[in-house]
């Protein structure tokens, strides 16, 4: 995630592509231990007027040392309060990992949590999945069992 991160940042920071060369060659073109890649992240940050991160989908990563590790750099740059970066993180209402880790006692400034699974939102699946099966030519010859497909479907839907 890390280097995704500041591969995507080397076409924006000046001298960035650089320093990640360099770095590249420090560790004998391995991968650098995640406290530098972070250290080179928070430095190109720094450099930038606005950066905006999005990490969608958390729930998704493997419960294992992998998902601590990620909450762990997601922790990291919360940390840094830098006001040019703005960081978005998705995820399920699941894990409970997940919404320990991000969670703080109080928010902070310019922390929020929103909730996407609401009343609202079960309608607009379920009008979307509806219309869907409905209108599908290959869902058709299912007949009667579209109602029991849209009802399934719209019940797991789990938000998403």
């Amino acid at each position: 995630m890390l280097r995704t991160l500041l591969l995507q940042l080397c076409g924006q920071v000046s001298g960035l592509e650089a320093d990640l060369t360099r770095l590249k060659a420090s560790y004998n073109h391995g991968i650098p231990p995640v406290p530098v890649l972070l250290e080179y992240l928070c430095q190109a940050v720094t450099r930038c007027r606005h950066v905006y991160i999005l990490l969608d989908a958390l729930d998704e990563s493997p419960a294992d040392s992998s998902r601590a590790e990620v909450l762990s750099v997601i922790k990291t740059i919360r940390q840094w309060q830098l006001p040019s970066l703005h960081l978005l993180v998705t995820s399920q209402d699941i894990p409970p990992d997940i919404r320990g880790h991000l969670q703080f006692p109080t928010l902070s400034q310019g922390v929020e949590h929103v909730a996407l699974k609401n009343d609202g939102v079960q309608q607009d699946i379920s009008r979307f999945v509806s219309f869907q099966v409905d209108h599908d030519p290959e869902l058709q010859r299912w007949g009667d069992l579209r109602e029991t497909i849209k009802s399934h479907l719209t019940r797991h839907a789990g938000g998403v």
